[in-house]
């Protein structure tokens, strides 16, 4: 076999495989794919293009008439993942359509075969695919092709814990979830060293998983945040601008407050807009819930979306408030982003969300 192999391609036998690989194959009599790879000597790359002959002339000398199983091109294909192929590559060796290769990385992620697959899909592929099956999943093709070849659809949907593989006891899939706490530190001890309306500094004792105990660690409290992505019904949005003392700058932004003790964040989101604004009205959704320091501040910023709002009333201002209302397209709005004219994480945030999801025309 070896040396017909090498006269068909025109070179020394040894190069197909050395006598000692050949012996280990003799000895251990693989009679598959995964343990043809596992011979020594025979590395992923030349298992994937000679696995085939071998085998079958190993399987024909101990007897076994069973066709290979067609599951064998999913190995050759994690075969070739391993050895650093990539997708229209794995075609081209294989001689089949991409569209299969996308095919078989999809299952082997759903049988748990392949659990690194950051070299098929980015994490923003994952995450752009995830936010659209949750809100449009009965549209998601549609929405998402051609930016996102279906095949990476299809990889993303069979992830553990996408919202729409819905299956019992299945793997975390550490890129999303948040609910495991095993890291927690625990509080030994707490004390206020500053409280005014707008600050509230914290001192916390706390004691590390592996027992090392941190005595000045300093958190921030402050209430709840709310910021509005506001669309009139003409398509603009509704953007503020005012000074911000702490970098020295007039910035434009999205309408922004506090939410008030006992308030729902919803409520507090509409309450800010109407007075900073005039605008009200529409249809709203949450777009995000986050933090603007998770490691030294104890609040959430809670963001939403709100569509067809209309001017219904004057401004409502503070005696402290300087704000003036500007209506831009989204284009402008999208612009300002790539230019880094937003400076406001908080909603510099939302706001690439909703684009990534809604690109501007």
């Amino acid at each position: 076999m070896r040396l017909k192999l090498a006269r068909k391609e025109q070179v020394p036998p040894y190069i197909i495989f050395t006598d000692k690989a050949l012996l280990e194959m003799v000895r251990t009599e693989p009679v598959n794919i995964e343990e043809f790879a596992r011979v020594e000597g025979v590395g992923e790359r030349k298992t994937v293009r000679y696995w085939k002959p071998f085998v079958t002339a190993i399987r024909r000398h101990k007897g076994i008439t069973e066709p290979l199983g067609s599951g064998l091109s999913h190995e050759e294909t994690l075969l070739l993942l391993n050895s650093g192929y990539d997708i229209p590559a794995i075609a081209a060796a294989k001689n089949i359509k991409t569209s299969t290769v996308y095919n078989h990385i999809a299952s082997l992620i759903s049988s748990d075969r392949l659990t690194d697959f950051s070299a098929v899909i980015t994490r923003d592929q994952y995450l752009r695919v995830m936010q659209t099956a949750t809100a449009h999943p009965e549209t998601l093709y549609e929405r998402l092709t051609p930016e996102i070849p279906d095949g990476i659809i299809r990889i993303a949907l069979a992830i553990p814990d996408h919202p729409l593989r819905n299956k019992p006891n299945q793997k975390k899939n550490i890129w999303t979830t948040n609910d495991t706490n095993e890291m927690k530190w625990e509080l030994l001890g707490s004390e206020y060293l500053f409280r005014r309306p707008w600050l509230t500094v914290r001192r916390d004792t706390v004691r590390l998983p592996n027992g090392t105990i941190h005595p000045e660690y300093y958190v921030l409290e402050y209430p709840a945040w709310v910021n509005v992505i506001a669309i009139t019904t003409d398509g603009d949005f509704v953007m503020v601008r005012q000074y911000r003392h702490g970098l020295g700058i007039t910035a434009t932004e999205l309408c922004a407050g506090v939410v008030e003790p006992g308030e729902d964040p919803l409520e507090g989101a509409k309450r800010e807009l109407l007075e900073e604004t005039g605008y009200s009205g529409g249809t709203w959704e949450l777009n995000s819930v986050i933090s603007a320091n998770p490691g030294s501040q104890n609040n959430l910023c809670y963001s939403y979306i709100a569509r067809g709002v209309t001017l219904t009333s004057k401004q409502n201002l503070d005696s402290t408030e300087d704000i003036r209302v500007h209506l831009l397209s989204p284009r402008e709005v999208y612009d300002m982003l790539l230019a880094d004219n937003l400076k406001q994480a908080l909603m510099a945030a939302p706001l690439w969300k909703y684009f990534a999801l809604n690109p501007p025309q």
